[in-house]
């Protein structure tokens, strides 16, 4: 009876360890897809001001390294800007953010904006 007590007992355990493995995992997959999100909302908000210095700006490619993002991992948000074809004021701002960059399973977020300049 004891035997067959241990048994069960380490069963549970085992299905308790699994599942607190899955659980770190869906917990890490989610917080990649908010940094993601994150990223792209600072790249648009990138966008914007350089947009304001500078009318010319086309956008970049944004490599942010682990101290920049508190030891998580690297990021990388590329910004690019086309001229609408209606209207020269009008810039169409698009961000696509990856975290981490250096990961197979990375998170992409992306983001698309239509800014109106004043002329």
């Amino acid at each position: 009876m004891v035997l067959v007590a241990l048994g069960l007992a380490a069963v549970i355990v085992g299905a308790l360890l699994q599942l607190a493995g899955m659980e770190r995992s869906l917990l890490t997959s989610r917080q990649q897809e908010s940094q993601a999100r994150w990223l792209a909302e600072s790249g648009v908000e990138r966008a914007v001001a350089r947009l304001a210095a500078d009318r010319q700006y086309a956008g970049e490619t944004w490599s942010l390294t682990q101290d920049d993002l508190s030891g998580r991992g690297r990021g990388e948000v590329t910004i690019r800007v086309e001229t609408d074809a209606a209207s020269a004021n009008r810039k169409l701002i698009s961000v696509e953010a990856d975290f981490p960059s250096d990961a197979t399973s990375r998170k992409r977020y992306t983001k698309q904006l239509e800014m109106e300049l004043t002329p």
